[in-house]
């Protein structure tokens, strides 16, 4: 499994990052839709896929961003095997 650290830049000072992919399908500068695939998660890191977002720099807790809270958390993930 590669170590690879994918960011994400969202525009207004928005910035997440999924690190430990397998492979990654989008390339460098490249517009993506919601919701499309951004690459794959090969299973192979002990600590699983890792998630984060920084707003001007700084990280953030990344759920309420993401609609997670109460019981909605997989109305807001849409994680496929």
């Amino acid at each position: 499994v590669q170590t690879c650290a994918l960011p994400i830049y969202h525009g207004g000072g928005v910035r997440s990052t999924v690190s430990w992919l397998e492979e990654v399908g989008v390339r460098v500068g490249q517009a993506v839709e919601a919701g499309a695939p951004l690459g794959r998660f090969g299973g192979g890191h002990v600590g699983g896929l890792h998630f984060s977002v920084r707003i001007d720099g700084a990280y953030v807790d990344p759920e309420p961003l993401l609609g997670c809270v109460g019981d909605g958390y997989s109305d807001a993930l849409s994680l496929v095997p």
